[in-house]
């Protein structure tokens, strides 16, 4: 089939959704396949994009919301156009809010949505304190996403609760669950940490003043777990300022946002990768994290705060520490947590081991093989 990936995003962003879809589109020409990515990013001409062969709209940097359309408008014109003359069989979009545009090219392709979150809960939360661009597109989106959703042939989902959740079911859509993968032969497992020392655990959280995206991921339940268990283990957080701001205990090492390529050295030093672990906050059960599978690429088992897609009741190996999805999920299971990392000290858990649950190629053949069944309608 011939493929074309459809997106708006900072392509620029070394970040884990760039690498993700690397690794599907890579994913896809393996299997035989011919995909292109089509991007509409912030920055100019003369950026770099961190995804070989990309086509890229640019949409420049403008801050306010009468700048953003009007560029937008025309980087999604811009990206109509390269559609057009590439001629997908198929167009796998990932989810974004309802432009005329884009109900253009899904008249004329056949489309598929990926979803990787309940957009009118995320949105609902964005939209207090956070700015009048955020709220405005809150109740745009909630407003017009119909309008999207009716066009497609299909969801693909990473999780199975995504899918069910009303606000996607009522649109009676084929749908696909899909848990996030990544492509393990491009990552080496580091080296076991040196035995005697602590446990250390680590939390990849999101880059720069993102204080929304901590919240979900309970980086302050972690900050607590850390003061009691002072001693016992050490913690890396990776990745978000607001940490330092709060004081964390001498246990608590804080590294601000790296570059994936600087990620192995960071990982090297760790025994044991926080998944979600305040997932409750957005009124969800089930998550499919990226960073999860990033820990795993680099070998280290990990702790789970939610049910993760890959990994189902009464299929979970003995490198994953599964907790409940609660408010109390750390303070009620701190000693387990203590037990688990102190087991897992210097165990590396190999790609042989995980390629079953989180190796994207068997993954991606399945999805494949969804649209395909889907794609006459």
């Amino acid at each position: 089939m011939k493929i074309g990936y459809a997106l708006t995003w900072d392509i620029r962003s070394d970040d884990p959704v760039v690498g993700k879809i690397r690794d599907q589109v890579s994913t896809w020409r393996a299997l035989g396949h011919e995909a292109q990515v089509f991007c509409v990013s912030d920055g100019v001409e003369g950026d770099r994009p961190l995804i070989d062969g990309a086509h890229v709209s640019w949409r420049g940097d403008s801050s306010g919301i009468l700048g953003k359309l009007g560029t937008a408008r025309k980087a999604l014109a811009s990206q109509r156009a390269a559609i057009a003359r590439f001629g997908p069989d198929l167009l796998y979009m990932r989810a974004q809010p309802y432009k005329p545009a884009l109900a253009t090219l899904m008249k004329r392709y056949p489309t598929f949505i990926e979803v990787n979150s309940l957009d009118l809960v995320e949105g609902k939360f964005y939209s207090r304190g956070y700015g009048l661009y955020l709220k405005a597109l809150h109740h745009y989106n909630a407003a017009t996403r119909g309008r999207l959703y009716r066009l497609a042939r299909g969801l693909v989902s990473v999780t199975r609760e995504m899918l069910a959740d009303p606000s996607f079911a009522r649109f009676g859509l084929p749908g696909h669950a899909a848990p996030n993968g990544t492509r393990l032969e491009r990552y080496q497992v580091a080296p076991a940490t040196e035995p005697g020392a602590k446990p250390t655990l680590v939390l990849l959280a999101s880059g720069g003043h993102k204080s929304e995206k901590t919240h979900f991921q309970g980086v302050d339940k972690i900050i607590r777990l850390a003061e009691q268990t002072r001693g016992e283990l050490d913690f890396l957080i990776v990745g978000n300022e607001l940490v330092r701001e709060s004081r964390p205990p001498d246990n608590v090492e804080v590294i601000d946002y790296v570059p994936q390529a600087q990620l192995a050295s960071i990982l090297a030093r760790s025994d044991v990768g926080f998944g979600t672990v305040a997932l409750y906050r957005k009124s969800m059960h089930e998550a499919c994290s990226l960073k999860v599978r990033e820990c795993l690429a680099y070998g280290l088992p990990v702790i789970l705060g939610c049910e993760d897609t890959a990994f189902p009741v009464g299929d979970r190996p003995e490198w994953v520490l599964q907790l409940p999805n609660t408010p109390d999920n750390l303070d009620a299971n701190a000693g387990a947590i203590v037990e688990f990392a102190k087991r897992m000290k210097g165990r590396r858990v190999s790609h042989d081991e995980s390629r079953p649950y989180v190796d994207s190629v068997e993954i991606e053949r399945r999805k494949l093989e969804f649209m395909r069944e889907h794609l006459g309608g």
